[in-house]
């Protein structure tokens, strides 16, 4: 496993883990429709998803997904209240 923060954020980080058969794949929280979404992912079709390196009141799910599968993407932050900035990763999967 290894683990990679977003700038300003050493407390929040995402996992890679390098699972059966050498696929690296990128340990996330996101919202129960979105993870309804990626199972049924076809490998064509780009999704949007936003990743969140941390369980956050709209992203409960947990979810691995291969780093191979993301087509593009950008890290920025999510302010839930005035105290809770959190990082996330908003992408198009396919």
């Amino acid at each position: 496993m290894n683990r990679f923060s977003v700038e300003g954020s050493k407390e929040r980080y995402f996992e890679l883990h390098d699972l059966v058969g050498g696929e690296l794949n990128i340990v996330s929280f996101l919202a129960e429709t979105q993870a309804a979404e990626v199972a049924q992912l076809d490998g064509v079709l780009g999704h949007k998803l936003t990743l969140f390196a941390v369980k956050a009141p709209q992203a409960t799910a947990l979810i691995a997904i291969p780093v191979s599968r993301i087509v593009d993407a950008n890290i920025r932050y999510i302010e839930f209240d005035t105290n809770t900035k959190v990082p996330a990763i908003e992408c198009t999967v396919r």
